[in-house]
């Protein structure tokens, strides 16, 4: 608990600043972390919709060539 820590470290204020900025410094850390977790994520998900369109649309061109154009009329 932080409390705990700042009652601690009361009677050595430069190791306790020190101690508070290294947590500020990890919490930073891993918020930027999160946030380019994020990122990838969005990515990946935008590569699999890109992925799959890129299949339906070949999908659909092959079928499209290979259909006879009388069986459109």
């Amino acid at each position: 608990d932080l409390q705990d820590v700042i009652f601690y470290y009361q009677s050595q204020p430069e190791l306790l600043r020190l101690i508070l900025q290294s947590k500020l410094e990890e919490d930073k850390r891993r918020a930027e972390e999160a946030k380019l977790r994020s990122k990838e994520l969005d990515l990946m998900m935008l590569q699999q919709q890109q992925q799959q369109q890129q299949r339906i649309y070949s999908t659909t061109r092959v079928n499209s060539i290979h259909t006879p154009a009388a069986a459109t009329l």
